[in-house]
C-alpha cells in the first residue's frame, strides 16, 4: 500500500496562535519577546513583522530600532501548549498516527484512510480547512509519500500554501529544489555544499555513495537519498499527547446569545465525542472555556465519578458548565471544550442505560466517519459554519 504523509507547518507559530486568540492583531506587525530582560531576544514574529525584516532570534533592541513602534507581546507558554494539544487533537481525527513536533509542526499518516476520508489529497485539503475553521490557523500543508518530500514541499509553498507531490514524482519534484530546503542542512553543511558547487538537490543526488561519504561523512548517503526523494522513516505516534482531547470554535461574530452559544457547544461536543470514541476512550473530566470580546478567559470544569463517552452525556455536563460562564454579560468570541482523564473504554452497556442510546450513537459515528462530521448534527446547530 502506498504511503501518504501530510506535513503541517504553522508558520511563525507563536504569533499565529496569538492572532488566533486576538484577530485584531492581524492588522499590524508585532513580535513576541520577554519583557524586562536586558538582552531579550525576539521569540516570534507576525507575518507583517517578518515582511518588515524582523526575525526570531534577533535582539529585541535591534528589532525595535528597525521597526519603531512595533508592538511587543509577552510570551504565553500555557497558550502555546494549549494550541499544541488542540492541533494534535484535530489531526488525530483524521489518523491514529500523528507525529507532533514543536512549534506547530506535525506529520499525519493518511495511509489506509481512503475509505473513511476519501482520496488523500482531498483529506489533506480538508485538514487545512479544518485548521482554519476550528482553530483560526492557516497552516502550510503538503502531501507526499514520505516525510522528507512532504516537508520539503511545505517549505516550497510556505507560509500558507498547499502542495501535493503525486506518488512516483518525488525525484522530479526534488531535483530543482535548493539544497537549503533539505531537512538537516544547517549553516555548516550549506557552506560545505556551496564550496563544492552543490546548490540543488539534483546535483547532490547525482553523486556516488562514496563521493557523498568523502564530502559529508557518514550522513552523506542519507542526504543523497533524501535529495532523491527516498525516505522510509515512519510517522511516530506521540503517546504523551493522547491524554486530552481539545476542540475549539471561533464565532464569526461575537455573541452572548445563549441559544447560539448552546448550538456551538453542541457541535463541539459532537466533534470531541467522535474523537473520544474513535480512540476507544471515555472521559471523567470535562472543561469548558470562553474567550470573551475583551480577550479575557473564563473556564469551568467538572470531574466525574463515572466515565462518559456519549455525545448527549458530554453535552449535558458541558451545558451545565456553560450556565455558570453565561453569568458574565460579555459577548463570547471563542469556545474551547477539553476532555481529560481519558480511560480505555469497552463501551459495554450499563445496566440502566437504554441500549438504543448506544445504537444511535454508533449509527451517527458510522455516518460521520463515512460522509463527514456535518452529515448529521443537532437541529439547533444547523446553519452554523
Amino acid at each position: 500500500m502506498e504511503r501518504m504523509i501530510v506535513h503541517i507547518n504553522i508558520t511563525n507559530f507563536m504569533a499565529a496562535v496569538e492572532s488566533s486568540k486576538d484577530p485584531s492583531l492581524r492588522r499590524w506587525p508585532f513580535i513576541i519577546a520577554p519583557e524586562k530582560q536586558a538582552r531579550a531576544v525576539v521569540l516570534g514574529v507576525s507575518d507583517l513583522a517578518f515582511h518588515e525584516g524582523l526575525q526570531a532570534g534577533m535582539p529585541l533592541n535591534i528589532a525595535l530600532k528597525r521597526l519603531p513602534g512595533c508592538r511587543v507581546l509577552v510570551p504565553s507558554t500555557e497558550l502555546y501548549e494549549t494550541a499544541q494539544r488542540s492541533i494534535y487533537n484535530l489531526a488525530a481525527r483524521f489518523s491514529p498516527t500523528v507525529e507532533m513536533r514543536s512549534n506547530g509542526h506535525l506529520f499525519i499518516d493518511l495511509t489506509g484512510t481512503t475509505r473513511i476520508f476519501g482520496h488523500s489529497i482531498d483529506a489533506a485539503a480538508t485538514i487545512k480547512q479544518e485548521f482554519q475553521n476550528t482553530l483560526g490557523l492557516d497552516p502550510t500543508t503538503a502531501l507526499a509519500v514520505n516525510k522528507v518530500v512532504s516537508k520539503v514541499a511545505s517549505r516550497v509553498v510556505r507560509p500558507h500554501g498547499f502542495a501535493s507531490v503525486p506518488p512516483g514524482d518525488e525525484g522530479g519534484f526534488m531535483t530543482p529544489q535548493s539544497v537549503t530546503l533539505l531537512p538537516g542542512i544547517g549553516p555548516r553543511l550549506e557552506s560545505r555544499m556551496g564550496a563544492l558547487g552543490i546548490l540543488f538537490m539534483g546535483e547532490l543526488g547525482s553523486l556516488t555513495d562514496s563521493q557523498t561519504v568523502v564530502a559529508f561523512g557518514a550522513q552523506g548517503t542519507t542526504l543523497k537519498r533524501h535529495a532523491m526523494g527516498i525516505d522510509t522513516d515512519p510517522v511516530l505516534q506521540n503517546p504523551l499527547l493522547c491524554n486530552r482531547i481539545t476542540h475549539g470554535r471561533i464565532l464569526e461574530t461575537d455573541s452572548n446569545d445563549p441559544q447560539m452559544l448552546r448550538a456551538h457547544l453542541a457541535l463541539l461536543c459532537e466533534h470531541a465525542g467522535f474523537t473520544l470514541r474513535s480512540r476507544n476512550r471515555s472521559t471523567t473530566q470535562i472543561h469548558l472555556e470562553f474567550q470573551y470580546s475583551d480577550m479575557k478567559l473564563s473556564g469551568r470544569q467538572a470531574t466525574l465519578n463515572s466515565p462518559v463517552h456519549l455525545d448527549r452525556d458530554i453535552y449535558r455536563i458541558a451545558s451545565g458548565l456553560m450556565e455558570h460562564l453565561l453569568a458574565r454579560r460579555v459577548r463570547v468570541r471563542k469556545l474551547t471544550l477539553s476532555l481529560g482523564r481519558l480511560h480505555r473504554e469497552s463501551h459495554q452497556l450499563d445496566l440502566f442505560e437504554p441500549p438504543s442510546s448506544h445504537v444511535l450513537q454508533q449509527a451517527l459515528d458510522h455516518l460521520r466517519s463515512r460522509y463527514g462530521q456535518i452529515t448529521v448534527q443537532r437541529a439547533s446547530s444547523l446553519g452554523l459554519p
